[in-house]
């Protein structure tokens, strides 16, 4: 009976963690990226070639701004959830990354349930925990 009582309690636990939501709903990011590129959009996987949401690159700076619904636009990944965010020149206008285009590397958005914590996993660079619904990430490359 203890280990009965032991299980039912494990199974709450696991079930009470599975359904966690995320610190925020919606996720802002802004900020500057170098103006080789002029667009930045969500991506489920980094071969896809066109995005969920699209942002243009503005001003000299090459400023840019987008929404990312953290339960609606995150694919499951194992245990956490995450969509990349990727910038690329698109030359042609027509909003999907074609593949002689140039475009960043993978810069991933991640959301850990059993932590309650929101990442910026840049292309080899350090994570970044995200404490804030805006956030400002600043493309170097």
């Amino acid at each position: 009976m203890k280990h009965l009582i032991v299980f039912l309690f494990f199974l709450f636990l696991t079930d009470l963690l599975s359904a966690q939501e995320p610190p925020f709903d919606t996720l802002k990011i802004s900020g500057a990226a170098s103006r080789k590129f002029n667009k930045v959009a969500l991506f489920d996987n980094g071969s896809d070639r066109t995005g969920k949401s699209i942002s243009r690159l503005t001003g000299a700076s090459g400023y840019y701004r987008i929404n990312i619904d953290i339960k609606k636009d995150m694919i499951k990944k194992g245990k956490t959830y995450a969509i990349d965010l990727r910038f690329w020149k698109d030359d042609n206008n027509n909003n999907i990354r074609d593949k002689e285009e140039y475009s960043s590397n993978c810069n991933f958005i991640i959301w850990v349930p059993a932590l309650n914590k929101v990442f910026l996993q840049p292309y080899g660079g350090k994570r970044i925990e995200i404490t804030s619904a805006n956030f400002e990430f600043n493309l170097e490359k």
